[in-house]
Parts: C-alpha cells; structure tokens; sequence
C-alpha cells in the first residue's frame, strides 16, 4: 500500500509526519506566490506556476484524506469520519486531536494489522 491509498491502517508518527510535510509544502507555496504577487500585478502571474500550486494541492489534499482515513482505520473507525474536517474550525481542530494524539487499536482490528 501506498502513501495515496485509502486501505489499511496509519500510525499516529505516519499522521505527523504527513501533517509536518504538508504544513512546510504548503507555507512554502504560499509564500512563494505571496512574494511574487507583491512584485507583479494579479495578472501577470504564470499560468504555469498556477497549474503546478494546483496540482500540488491537488496531491497534498489526496495524500493528506487518505493518511487521515487510514489513521481512522487506525482507531477502528469508518472512513467516513473525515467528514468531520467539514464543520467549519472546530472539525480541523477535533480531527487533529483525535487522530494525532489518540493510541490506535491494539491488534488485529477490521482494517488490518496493528501498525508500528
């Protein structure tokens, strides 16, 4: 499995990791186009440098949900629980809590093997 699959189980040291790795990718990006903006017009930036932020993002959203939904797995729930990330603020905030900071299963569980 993949670092971009939704099967099988995450660790919390997997999550952070995902998580750390995202955060710095996308201040970076930011930054990035923040500084470029304030020496150019809107207009005038590439429309290459927006394909490849978007497509970036893009894959920093898919890799983000499926470590997520694997760190669910992780704690013997649904998938379907990332869904929380949706209540505006708080969602983010509780998402981050349980799936950074909460032991995952012991053992076998319905998502597979107990991971290290």
């Amino acid at each position: 499995m993949g670092i971009l699959s939704f099967q099988g189980r995450a660790s919390r040291k997997t999550y952070w990791f995902m998580f750390v790795i995202c955060f710095v990718i996308s201040a970076g990006m930011r930054l990035a186009l923040d500084s470029n903006l304030s020496h150019q017009s809107p207009d005038s930036v590439s429309p290459i440098a927006s394909f490849v932020t978007f497509v970036i993002s893009i894959l920093l959203l898919w890799w983000s949900i499926a470590t997520q939904v694997r760190r669910l797995h992780d704690l013997d729930k649904t998938g379907w629980w990332v869904l929380v990330n949706l209540v505006p603020l708080i969602g983010s905030l509780l998402m981050l809590i349980y799936l950074g900071f909460f032991k995952g299963s012991d053992g076998h569980n319905r998502f597979g093997s107990a991971v290290i």
